[in-house]
């Protein structure tokens, strides 16, 4: 199955990238900016993003920058899903590349469609599930006629 969009020779394609923690959360959207900035020049068409947030690291990762090595424990992750051309996806991976804050980045291609399923996704299914068990296990009573239409009787004014 081929992820070709409705242009001939565009893909969707998706960035997730790691900015040094070192950067400063007042200085992320500056660091955004410069990832932008590279899919404006290529003409690419943004289809949507999520703004970085600092994360633990699974494992420390090193970037020499500068001349000096940096080993980062977390990192700010954010990704963009974009349109571009097949042709300019390696040079927009070399121009990523050329962004000292960025520590690591990986493109993949993707789908235009939303393919996120949330927290709130998993919490209500979840839900659902218990619920569905929680009525399995409860004891049906019988019900007494006479003891229903007293109730009912009580509660109509």
């Amino acid at each position: 199955m081929t992820k070709e969009s409705s242009k001939d020779n565009t893909k969707v394609y998706e960035v997730g990238f790691h900015i040094a923690p070192f950067v400063g959360e007042e200085n992320i959207a500056h660091e955004v900016s410069h990832i932008k900035d590279v899919l404006d020049s290529m003409r690419a068409e943004v289809i949507s993003e999520d703004f970085p947030r600092l994360r633990a690291l699974a494992y420390p990762i090193a970037k020499i920058i500068k001349g000096d090595k940096k080993i980062s424990t977390e990192a700010y992750f954010g990704w963009v899903k974009f349109e571009l051309a097949t042709d300019k996806i390696e040079a927009f991976k070399k121009e990523i590349e050329k962004l000292d804050n960025v520590i690591r980045f990986l493109v993949i291609t993707t789908v235009k469609e939303n393919t996120l399923y949330g927290a709130k996704f998993v919490q209500d299914k979840e839900a659902k599930r218990v619920e569905k068990t929680e009525k399995k296990s409860e004891v049906k009573e019988e019900v007494n006629e006479a003891e229903l239409d007293k109730s009912i009787e009580n509660l109509v004014v």
